[in-house]
């Protein structure tokens, strides 16, 4: 339903806010986040929770593929509307998108990047190790004939 009123523009528009969080902190997006807490029962007058600082937002986790999946950050993102429909709605874009990734600090409580990152290390590493039985297969192969 959304998608025939705007085409593909909220998908921009998403993209647009993992680029720039900072413009979500505010405005509609922060009122809706606040809503839901306030559902939740995140009315702020209990001692036991602490409202979560505007400035604090979840890493983006990149996901390619079961071996690598790690936390980054968009550091740049072109946009190019590229087809319309007849209400000029976006229904077709380019997107380029330049990332980086992440170290997390092991003293920090970002468990999802530390998770990531650890996931992808040894998904490497098993990678690596099944490379060198592969290999040492075909030496046994080349030297028994």
């Amino acid at each position: 339903m959304l998608a025939r009123a705007t085409g593909i523009g909220s998908y921009l528009a998403a993209l647009e806010l993992m680029a720039n969080p900072k413009a979500a902190a505010g405005g509609l997006i922060g009122a809706a986040i606040d809503a839901i807490g306030g559902l939740l029962g995140g009315d702020g007058s209990s001692d036991a929770t602490q409202p979560i600082p505007r400035e604090a937002y979840p890493r983006l986790i990149f996901i390619w593929g079961l071996t690598r999946v790690l936390p980054v950050m968009v550091t740049s993102m072109t946009i190019t509307e590229t087809h319309f429909d007849f209400l000029l709605n976006p229904i077709e874009a380019e997107v380029q998108m330049g990332l980086t990734v992440i170290r997390p600090d092991p003293g920090a409580d970002d468990l999802i990047a530390e998770g990531a990152s650890i996931y992808t290390a040894t998904a490497k590493e098993a990678l690596a190790i099944a490379n060198l039985a592969n290999v040492a297969g075909e030496i046994a192969d080349l030297v028994a004939f």
